[in-house]
């Protein structure tokens, strides 16, 4: 998450046995914390990563 990353590469999601048992607690959304990094870099400020919207994207 501290690190800005330029990829999505090396992250790792959740299994739907976790989302199951965070819907078994009464949990009902999760909040992930992502770095800007994946999606902008500071050197080019609006001009936006699609990699980062699809590996958001993805299921």
């Amino acid at each position: 998450m501290w690190s800005n990353p330029s990829s999505a590469n090396g992250f790792t999601h959740h299994t739907m046995d976790d989302y199951a048992a965070a819907a078994a607690m009464g949990f009902n959304s999760v909040r992930f914390y992502i770095n800007y990094g994946l999606f902008e870099d500071d050197s080019k400020p609006y001009a936006y990563k699609e990699a980062g919207f699809a590996w958001l994207d993805q299921t």
